[in-house]
């Protein structure tokens, strides 16, 4: 009888699974007969059931717990280096926005509001020898 053990081996472990079938009440009436005909010549598979039995009860008698915390998984954190290099690239943009704003407003005037017209000044009003009160004239060219 060469092929005893893994036959052995074969009904054990169909034993046990119809074992578990039955905690659940998914046993057929044949299969539970074939269950009771193996538990009576083998030792181990009655073992299994016992083991298998009392489990079941004692987790169905046990009250249903709350987590103490939520198990839903949480998003991992980005490295340090990759938030150390997001945080450069916000103040370099930000850096950037208000240079482009100074500079609008350097370009745009002296500060005062669009629509106003500078201060109208005379070069009689200026005195001597200030910049802008010496006329130059042009160079002439001969034709």
């Amino acid at each position: 009888m060469a092929g005893e053990p893994l036959d052995l081996h074969r009904s054990c472990a169909r034993a046990r699974e119809w074992a578990s079938l039955r905690t659940d009440g998914e046993l057929s009436e044949l299969e539970r007969l074939l269950l009771r005909r193996h538990l009576s010549r083998c030792e181990g598979c009655r073992v299994f059931v016992d083991v298998v039995a009392v489990t079941t009860e004692v987790l169905r008698a046990t009250p249903f717990e709350r987590p103490s915390r939520a198990l839903e998984p949480v998003p991992p954190r980005p490295p340090r280096a990759r938030r150390l290099r997001y945080g450069l690239v916000a103040a370099a943009a930000a850096a950037m926005v208000a240079a482009g704003v100074s500079t609008a407003v350097l370009v745009s005037g002296d500060g005062r509001s669009p629509g106003q017209t500078p201060p109208v000044t005379d070069i009689a009003q200026l005195p001597p020898g200030s910049p802008g009160t010496t006329l130059v004239e042009p160079p002439r060219t001969n034709v």
